[in-house]
């Protein structure tokens, strides 16, 4: 009886051990997103995109559809800068292409076209 207490007691251990680490780990993924985002808010979108490619590499999969979108938006917003050569225009919105295609304008897709790879 001793013997299965014991095995009991170390699996309740391991269990609420486990559940303290995910809750961690979600906690800390939370205020990372949420510190991107800040980022983003402040018109830092290069700075903001470094930050979202790391973080989607690292993230949980709860994160990753809205890290993903707000890396595409970063994207976005770079390429659509005026003071942004044409061919690097392109490069962006390939970046943002190659995540969700269904975000770009006609406009983006034809400087795309027209000074990128052909996406």
């Amino acid at each position: 009886m001793k013997k299965s207490r014991v095995i009991t007691m170390v699996v309740a251990v391991l269990v609420i051990i486990g559940a303290a680490v995910y809750r961690f780990n979600l906690q800390s993924g939370a205020n990372e997103f949420n510190r991107i985002v800040a980022m983003m808010n402040e018109a830092d979108a290069s700075e903001a995109a470094t930050a979202w490619e790391t973080f989607v590499e690292d993230c949980s999969r709860r994160f990753r559809d809205d890290a993903n979108e707000n890396l595409v938006k970063c994207y976005l917003a770079i390429g659509n800068d005026p003071g942004v050569p044409a061919k690097e225009q392109a490069e962006w919105y390939a970046k943002a292409h190659a995540i969700d295609p269904g975000k770009l304008t006609e406009t983006q897709r034809k400087t795309m076209e027209v000074f990128g790879e052909g996406q």
